[in-house]
C-alpha cells in the first residue's frame, strides 16, 4: 500500500516535458530512423553487387541470379518507399512548427477581436 501512495506521489511530482524537447526528441528519432533505412538500402545495394559478381564469375546459375535479384530489387523499393514516408513525415512536422508560430504570434489579437464561434474553434485547436 505504501508503494502505491510513494508512486502517486512521484507521478504527481513529475513536471511535463517542455515542447523543445519533445521536438528535440522526435526529430533525433526521425534523424535515426532515417539513417537507418540508409544503412539497410546501402546493404541491399552492396547484395546486388556480390550477386551481380558472382553470377559473372559464373557461380551461380541465370536462374537463380534472376530470382534473388527480383528479390532484392523488391526490398530496396519497399525501403526507398520508407524512406520516403520519413521524409514526408518530418516535412509534415516542419511545416506543421511553422504554422503553431505564426499562430502564437497572431493569436492574442485574434482572440480579442473573434466572436464566440471562433475563440471555440481556436481553443479547439489548441486544446
Amino acid at each position: 500500500m505504501a508503494l502505491i501512495i510513494k508512486f502517486r506521489k512521484q507521478r504527481k511530482l513529475k513536471k511535463t516535458q517542455p515542447w523543445s524537447s519533445v521536438r528535440r526528441r522526435r526529430k533525433k528519432l526521425m534523424v535515426r530512423s532515417r539513417l537507418r533505412w540508409k544503412l539497410v538500402m546501402t546493404l541491399l545495394v552492396q547484395q546486388q553487387y556480390r550477386l551481380l559478381n558472382m553470377r559473372l564469375s559464373e557461380d551461380i546459375d541465370q536462374e537463380t541470379f534472376a530470382r534473388k535479384h527480383t528479390e532484392l530489387r523488391d526490398r530496396l523499393a519497399s525501403i526507398k518507399l520508407q524512406l520516403d514516408v520519413v521524409d514526408r513525415c518530418y516535412d509534415e512536422t516542419a511545416e506543421l512548427a511553422s504554422k503553431v508560430f505564426e499562430l502564437s504570434q497572431t493569436l492574442r489579437n485574434q482572440w480579442l477581436t473573434a466572436e464566440y464561434a471562433a475563440k471555440r474553434r481556436i481553443l479547439e485547436i489548441v486544446f
